[in-house]
């Protein structure tokens, strides 16, 4: 979050400049102020103005709602694909609903009453806080936010609090059942090496799924991946080293992936390796990413639909805010709502050949 000294540099203003304006006070060229006010909504501060008479923060027309992204130590918070295309969903339907959405970072390296303190500054009737990074332990370092607030991408089973997230267990037993009508029954697993909740739930469901239909997932069949860096050449090289020394006839007829990212690196390591999808195996990714329906053969996906999804979050947030105890505690009726994602069946899937 920048100080409002390091926001006048960036806006090439002078602080005393930026004071007058964001105090409503004159002295600023209507010209100026008119800039400095449109950049600001575009970077989502605007609750930095104050009205002229109150002095309170927050003084744009429409209400205003809190996007935050909790932080893990040594993780940058936008390392998933389901990160991106949640909170650009979450901004139109806010935006549609005639909401502000004031983004902010709650990094735990900082101290949390501060930040507390500048979410509170923000006057938002709630926050929709993207806690894939976040444990339940770290749950109660936040519990005294100013406002109701749901938690996505988390259950926090032992906890009374709001969540919403996508139901991946379900979503991992579509892809399993998909693979198993197709007779697949070795079906092995890209697994990143990023441990978050969402793809630890989407592991636990892949092997209970295969479980069900008597099968199992052997270690040797699990391909642990890097995060994708976005560099095509780079994602691939490091795939086919983790594929070095597997004989090609040896591997399983069937993958299935934490994320599309995921699918589509191995989509590529596995044509340099001479294998064709989906004759020689077949390939189902999770999100059902536009890069998914976009690939040169486009992947069999489990697909959790981002407006469905924004929509449900800001609604149960929006509901949290009319309850008599502002959405704090059990007795606000808290809530755990998953979204149930479906199979979106592309190219990558075919009838097992072995």
């Amino acid at each position: 979050m920048l100080t409002n000294a390091q926001l006048a540099h960036e806006l090439g203003v002078s602080p005393s400049t930026f004071s007058c304006i964001i105090n409503q006070k004159p002295g600023v060229a209507a010209e100026t102020r008119s800039r400095v006010i449109e950049e600001l909504r575009e970077r989502g501060v605007e609750y930095l103005i104050r009205d002229p008479k109150s002095g309170r923060q927050g003084f744009l027309e429409k209400p205003g709602l809190c996007f935050g992204v909790f932080k893990k130590e040594g993780f940058p918070p936008d390392i998933t694909a389901s990160y991106m295309i949640i909170m650009e969903a979450i901004q139109q339907r806010a935006m549609e609903l005639g909401y502000n959405l004031f983004y902010m970072i709650l990094d735990e390296r900082r101290p949390v009453s501060e930040q507390i303190g500048i979410i509170r500054d923000m006057h938002v009737q709630g926050v929709l806080l993207y806690a894939a990074q976040m444990k339940e332990k770290d749950y109660e370092r936040w519990a005294d936010l100013p406002c109701p607030v749901v938690y996505l991408e988390q259950d926090f089973s032992r906890t009374a609090c709001t969540c919403v997230s996508g139901a991946s267990s379900a979503g991992a037993f579509q892809a399993v059942s998909h693979l198993v009508r197709l007779g697949h029954r070795r079906i092995g697993y890209l697994r990143s090496s990023l441990r978050l909740p969402a793809y630890r739930e989407r592991e636990r469901g892949y092997r209970s799924s295969l479980a069900g239909y008597g099968l199992s997932l052997k270690e040797e069949d699990v391909l642990t991946l890097p995060p994708p860096t976005g560099r095509a050449d780079v994602d691939t090289a490091k795939f086919l080293q983790v594929l070095s020394g597997r004989q090609s006839d040896l591997l399983p007829t069937a993958f299935v992936a934490d994320e599309d990212s995921y699918a589509l690196i191995a989509m590529e390591g596995f044509r340099q390796k001479g294998l064709r999808v989906p004759l020689d195996l077949s390939l189902i990714g999770f999100l059902g990413t536009p890069q998914a329906a976009a690939a040169q053969i486009p992947l069999t996906t489990v697909s959790l639909d981002p407006a469905v999804y924004a929509d449900t979050a800001l609604h149960t947030l929006l509901e949290l805010t009319k309850s008599p105890r502002n959405g704090a505690g059990p007795a606000c009726g808290y809530r755990k709502v998953q979204i149930v994602p479906r199979l979106i069946q592309g190219s990558t899937t075919g009838r097992c050949r072995k």
